[in-house]
């Protein structure tokens, strides 16, 4: 890896007699720096033999603390939730396709809002995305082959954790987090 890049890749892991969907993350020098693996299967990939992750995935890099999840996993909060509960600032969703690109971007976007925090997507058919956490797309590749840039500001969850009061009475764009009731999730998350 040349420039400081790091690249998140999706793939098929074979470890033993299990398929695993799995992304690595791998870092400047070329090495995995972490490895996470899909927990929310699709009815075809349980019919194809995929066994699922455990759980959610947050490392901590030079870039910040980035967590990842696999295309099907950001369809549910609890997943993008518990991400961010475990610390992270940006997570990646890799995702080789999907059918309603629509009800993805709308998805995205509003998990970057409910959880201050910013995602970004990469499709093989579809447009990839950065939304930062405010729910606003701040850099698309449309073509395939392209690459989406932006810089993004990891110092924003100050931000987004003081604007629960205050002149707007809470209702600042930011302000979800804070007013959580988790005495009554039933998790006390």
């Amino acid at each position: 890896m040349a420039r400081g890049v790091s690249v998140v890749a999706q793939f098929h892991e074979r470890e033993a007699h299990r398929i695993h969907n799995t992304a690595v993350l791998i870092d400047p020098r070329g090495q995995i720096g972490a490895r996470y693996r899909k927990m929310h299967l699709t009815t075809g990939e349980w019919e194809n033999g995929i066994v699922p992750g455990s759980g959610p995935m947050v490392i901590d890099t030079v870039l910040g603390r980035l967590g990842m999840l696999i295309c099907f996993d950001l369809h549910f909060p609890e997943a993008v939730r518990q991400t961010v509960l475990a610390g992270a600032e940006v997570i990646f969703g890799p995702t080789v396709g999907d059918r309603w690109p629509d009800r993805r971007d709308a998805v995205t976007r509003a998990h970057a809002v409910a959880n201050g925090v910013y995602v970004v997507t990469s499709m093989v058919f579809h447009p990839s995305d950065i939304v930062d956490t405010e729910g606003r797309v701040i850099a698309r590749a449309i073509e395939p082959n392209s690459v989406a840039v932006a810089t993004v500001d990891l110092d924003y969850k100050a931000t987004v954790e003081g604007r629960s009061q205050g002149p707007d009475n809470g209702t600042s764009p930011g302000s979800y987090w804070p007013a959580r009731r988790t005495d009554l999730y039933g998790t006390g998350r």
